[in-house]
């Protein structure tokens, strides 16, 4: 039984150790769980932006500019945004957030970061620029999260 376990522990920690050599995992700092992360590869990039997004990260909502409307083919156009706007949209279900004079629609992506809830929704209908650029702890975002805005991005901040 103790070598079985033994074997297993060996096993998963070989995989590990495998997977961030390979790129697909990053060590957390204070975890002692890694996050999964879903590099780029050739194979996946001419794939469509659905079959290319992890399980962990929902699609981004659509924008949700008062009155605009698309015409069939084009990307519609992003909206401006005043705090006032953002402050609407301070719950868990409608988590809206001002980060680098952009306005972000969270609510989808709320139930996927890898820390609790709370760690994102005290910002919800702020402007969290701050937060983002430190994630409250001195310490900033990865590459990997700062691709993850775009994805997000509602339009503009606007005085």
């Amino acid at each position: 039984m103790k070598k079985t376990i033994l074997a297993a522990t060996i096993a998963f920690w070989c995989v590990m150790i495998g997977a961030v050599i390979a790129g697909t995992v990053t060590p957390q700092a204070g975890s002692s769980m890694p996050a999964l992360v879903i590099a780029p590869t050739a194979a996946t990039v001419a794939m469509p932006a659905a079959a290319t997004t992890p399980d962990r990260v929902a699609q981004a909502p659509a924008a949700k500019s008062a009155g605009a409307s698309a015409t069939a083919g084009a990307a519609p156009a992003k909206a401006n945004y005043t705090l006032k706007d953002v402050a609407q949209h301070a719950t868990l279900k409608d988590c809206w957030m001002a980060i680098g004079g952009k306005v972000y629609d969270f609510s989808a992506y709320i139930p996927q970061h890898p820390s609790a809830p709370e760690v994102m929704t005290r910002h919800c209908g702020k402007e969290a620029t701050r937060a983002f650029d430190t994630k409250d702890r001195g310490r900033p975002h990865g590459d990997y999260a700062k691709g993850l805005l775009a994805r997000y991005e509602l339009g503009a901040l606007r005085d």
